[in-house]
């Protein structure tokens, strides 16, 4: 985006440490055979409650904890187009 003349009005990353560990879980547990879907769908709503400690002041803190990411949004506006 930048190299095509796009201004970076607003980026936030999107989920934390917590975040990607419960997805890192769900994504063995989703691609598991039967079996496994079985034994551990108990733990996915654990793991949906799991992402909320990434809002915690420990974790936003935390250097470690807080170079994981799911991803980024960014709203980027091209160059001459700024009000």
């Amino acid at each position: 985006m930048l190299e095509n003349d796009f201004n970076i009005v607003n980026l936030k990353k999107h989920g934390l440490y917590f975040m990607v560990l419960a997805y890192m879980i769900k994504q063995n547990i989703y691609n598991g055979k039967s079996i496994i879907k079985c034994l551990f769908c108990w733990a996915l709503p654990i793991l949906d409650s799991l992402v909320k400690l990434d809002s915690l002041l420990f974790v936003k803190n935390s250097k470690f904890m807080s170079s994981f990411t799911t991803g980024f949004f960014i709203i980027a506006v091209k160059s001459g187009h700024l009000k």
